[in-house]
């Protein structure tokens, strides 16, 4: 696949995911869901499922204390009663959320760019799959463009800056998470 082919195949990509790509906006997409079930029949408000979304987010399950914080939100302001375990959780969370907030932490916030590196990996996988583009290059040698570059170039483009060197950070994390997942 030539270079320009590859750029565009990349635009179009990003211009169908764009909001995917922003800080925590795969989230979003739970609280639609939930806010727009019926309170009786939508898996997210049976009591299995909360009691399970409870245990997940003691264990610091950060997806499942979003969905949990948005159930329990909505069984509120629609008048519903809670069940005693989520009950239980929210009132922890109201505990340690009236605690003062621990300041500087340091570090990646793993699931904030969630969206954004899924749909990074998605493309160069999609180029490396569908069209043979190779996702790194080696540097040393003649060739111009890999997945990462192309990415990368997208990215800025879009105002996203994100060097190669980074993209192909999140591409190698990706590929040991597969590897692990194949074993």
């Amino acid at each position: 696949m030539d270079k320009e082919s590859a750029l565009e195949f990349a635009r179009q990509s990003l211009r169908r995911s764009r909001d995917g790509i922003e800080p925590n906006a795969w989230l979003e997409g739970y609280r639609a869901l939930v806010e727009a079930g019926e309170t009786e029949t939508s898996p997210w408000f049976q009591p299995d499922r909360i009691e399970s979304d409870v245990q997940k987010a003691r264990a610091g399950d950060e997806t499942a204390g979003f969905v949990l914080r948005t159930v329990v939100a909505e069984l509120i302001k629609r008048g519903h009663p809670l069940p005693q375990t989520a009950r239980e959780w929210a009132v922890e969370v109201i505990m340690k959320s009236a605690l003062p907030a621990h300041r500087n932490r340091r570090g990646r916030k793993s699931m904030r760019n969630f969206g954004r590196n899924n749909w990074i990996t998605t493309v160069i996988d999609s180029l490396r799959v569908g069209n043979g583009l190779k996702p790194t290059r080696n540097r040393e040698t003649t060739t111009s463009y890999c997945g990462c570059s192309i990415v990368s170039e997208i990215l800025a483009e879009s105002g996203v800056r994100l060097s190669e060197q980074a993209v192909e950070k999140i591409w190698q994390e990706y590929a040991a998470f597969k590897r692990s997942l194949d074993q």
